[in-house]
Parts: structure tokens; C-alpha cells; sequence
């Protein structure tokens, strides 16, 4: 079935949608509290326990405040309450694979600037590093105990094999790398 031109797959129960998961291919997952087996909020459970990330918009015919406030704390986008009018959940829906695509760029920019990084030597990622602190080329040279040609020759060298033409460009990979390890140490 095609709606909106979105391809939508239906499974009779959570463990057959686990089975056929690809995470190559993006999506939205639209479940209900009450379904045969593992409900809605125990897929959604797995799903985090196994760190698959695809939004999900839940739906309900008996949803109390406390079951609503679980699910928006585990990550769902929305939740919504039966009955309802189709264009609402077709509304939730598209917020949610929204979502999904803007998840996606993300990791490949994470993914981009870590291949990127990958490329330079110990010391290059130490000279970066710094720099991308804020330090001048003296300051690094001095905590280093190199000269500061040395740390401009690391810093010329980083920059090529990165493919970036400006610091500024370097400093931006170097949050993106350096916002996802704190994410990563809050969680």
C-alpha cells in the first residue's frame, strides 16, 4: 500500500517486523499499545536495548497519562489516541520520518567527520585537538615541546588530508565529533 508515496510494510507481530530490520532503510515505525505478543511499548523497549534509533508514533485506545509520559521519555514522537482522524496520523507520520531523515544526515556527517579524522597521524590528532581548543600555534609548540613550524607543518598536513580548505572548516568536524562523545557520556 502507498500513501503520500511511502512505501508501508505491516508485520503481524513485533518479533516479525525484528526479524526483517534493516537499518539501511529508512522509516518510521507507527505501533499500538496492545498488539499480539510484545505491545507497542515493549518493541519500543527493545528496540533502545538493542540501539536501533527509528522514530515511532503510538497509538492507543486507552492511554492513560503515565503510559503517554513512558513512551515521550523513551523517544516516541508522537502518540496518538484512538479514535482518530486520518490526516492526524498521517501528520504524525510524516513528522516522524521527518525525523528519521534529519537522524540520518546527522550520522553521516558523524560518519563523514570520523572517517576524515581516521586519516590523520597521533600526533595531527593531538596538534588539532588543541588548536580546535583554542590554543595559538605557540601554546600547542609549547605543550608539545615542538616547534611552532613543526605545529604549523601538522596543522598544513591536517588540513589537506581532512580535504578542508579553512580552520573554521576543521573546527566545525572537530565539534561534530567532539558534540557526539559527550552525548554518548550523558547517556
Amino acid at each position: 500500500m502507498a500513501v503520500r508515496n511511502w512505501k508501508v510494510l505491516s508485520y503481524p507481530i513485533a518479533q516479525s517486523f525484528l526479524d526483517a530490520y534493516d537499518s539501511t532503510v529508512s522509516g518510521c515505525l507507527v505501533l499500538d499499545v496492545n498488539m499480539p505478543g510484545m505491545t507497542g511499548l515493549e518493541l519500543q523497549k527493545e528496540l533502545i536495548a538493542r540501539g536501533i534509533k527509528i522514530p515511532i508514533v503510538i497509538l492507543t485506545g486507552g492511554g492513560d497519562v503515565s503510559t503517554a509520559r513512558d513512551a515521550f521519555r523513551a523517544g516516541v514522537v508522537d502518540f496518538v489516541l484512538k479514535p482518530f482522524h486520518n490526516a492526524e496520523l498521517l501528520d504524525c507520520v510524516a513528522k516522524a520520518l521527518a525525523k528519521d531523515a534529519a537522524m540520518r544526515a546527522e550520522e553521516q556527517v558523524l560518519r563523514d567527520a570520523r572517517a576524515r579524522f581516521a586519516r590523520l597521524s597521533e600526533r595531527e590528532r593531538q596538534v588539532i585537538e588543541r588548536i580546535a581548543e583554542g590554543k595559538s600555534t605557540k601554546e600547542v609548540a609549547f605543550e608539545m615541546s615542538l616547534s611552532s613550524k613543526t605545529v604549523d607543518s601538522h596543522r598544513a598536513n591536517s588540513l589537506k588530508k581532512m580535504e578542508v580548505n579553512s580552520m573554521a572548516e576543521l573546527f566545525r568536524l572537530t565539534m561534530v565529533l567532539k558534540g557526539h562523545k559527550e552525548e554518548r557520556k550523558s547517556k
